[in-house]
């Protein structure tokens, strides 16, 4: 994860890698279309100062 702190804004972002199986879900398939077990999930957060 990276946090960026610039005048009065805070800026984070990142990745999490994730399973299906990590949810107990069966990955999802369409005959000959399949999706991987694992992937990734990123993020980007900015807050601003109210």
């Amino acid at each position: 994860m990276k946090v960026l702190h610039t005048g009065d804004k805070l800026v984070a972002s990142g990745s999490v890698p994730v399973t299906w199986s990590d949810y107990g879900i069966t990955p999802p398939s369409l005959g000959f279309v399949t999706v991987d077990d694992a992937g990734t999930v990123d993020f980007l957060v900015s807050l601003d100062r109210a």
